[in-house]
């Protein structure tokens, strides 16, 4: 799978890490300034952990717009 100079040199980097590297895996580029990426390997602990982490991060916005609608609410209501 030839994908271009780029992604030679970041496989010859790996390669010199020691890591692994999967033209399979890597982000393929379209035009200038897209990315496509097709596989993200992550053991499922650490997936879980990160959704947890999304959900707490989530919880301020959802309350201030939950405060935001009350606002709005009562103030139609008050109109009634």
């Amino acid at each position: 799978m030839a994908c271009g100079k780029e992604v030679a040199d970041h496989e010859r980097w790996f390669n010199q890490h020691g890591q692994p590297f999967h033209h399979a895996c890597y982000a393929q580029r379209f035009g200038s300034n897209s990315v496509v990426v097709r596989d993200i390997q992550m053991p499922l602990g650490s997936m879980v952990a990160l959704i947890f982490k999304w959900t707490v991060a989530a919880l301020p916005t959802i309350l201030l717009f939950g405060l935001i609608g009350l606002v709005v609410g009562s103030c139609f209501g008050a109109m009634v």
